[in-house]
């Protein structure tokens, strides 16, 4: 049984369909609902700092990601919106992929391995300014329900800008050097999801659908 302080309720609850969250501070908790109200409860988690609790949060978070983008990218109509689904899902494994390589090191080692960003973050100059050009025929003709897009697109970049503070707010309390380097580096790319996503969600009502980036086509392409 867990149980959490209702603020509405005014009393210590039993936490129904209870579930473990890392909020946007990095913070863990525990979460669900409150039998009286009906309104979300929250009970806080002490922080663990052990590299090896921190990375296995850490390889849950991308393996959650990888399967949201994945999901989405069958969902979405727009075809350029499923070659960027596509490839976040793609970059969301390769961060999985790196994480578990880490965390098999620390475990039977002890020890880090030394880090390299093999993957540049998108920054603000990949994303093109289109308030001065003029869009073409295909996509502002282009009509179809977007309400997938959108919901798919605001999902995501609540789950992106959670996914940086994470890596950020450990950043800061890794001791190791090569730790302290990979989780500032994921902490960017996940930043430069979070500008990607962003920048769609604000041009696409114009639009009608996702602005294409070469980065996610020559990947969709290769």
């Amino acid at each position: 049984m867990v149980q959490a302080y209702s603020v509405k309720a005014r009393q210590t609850v039993e936490i129904k369909d209870p579930h473990e969250v890392i909020l946007k501070n990095g913070v863990p908790a525990i979460t669900g609902t409150c039998p009286i109200t009906g309104t979300k409860v929250y009970r806080f988690m002490k922080r663990k700092t052990d590299p090896v609790s921190i990375l296995k949060m850490a390889v849950e978070r991308e393996r959650e990601a990888e399967d949201f983008y994945e999901k989405a990218g069958k969902t979405v109509d727009d075809r350029m919106a499923r070659k960027m689904f596509n490839w976040l899902a793609r970059e969301e494994d390769w961060h999985r992929i790196s994480l578990s390589r880490q965390l098999k090191a620390v475990m039977e080692r002890d020890a880090w391995e030394t880090w390299k960003a093999e993957r540049r973050p998108i920054a603000d100059t990949d994303l093109p300014d289109l308030s001065e050009v003029a869009h073409t025929r295909e996509a502002t003709s282009y009509q179809h329900d977007t309400s997938d897009e959108v919901s798919a697109l605001r999902t995501a970049i609540r789950a992106e800008t959670k996914a940086a503070a994470f890596y950020r707010n450990n950043e800061q309390i890794m001791a190791n050097p090569e730790g302290k380097k990979m989780f500032a580096s994921f902490a960017q790319m996940e930043e430069g999801h979070l500008k990607l996503l962003s920048y769609q969600l604000k041009h696409f009502p114009k639009y009608n659908r996702i602005v294409a980036l070469p980065r996610f086509i020559e990947a969709a392409e290769g």
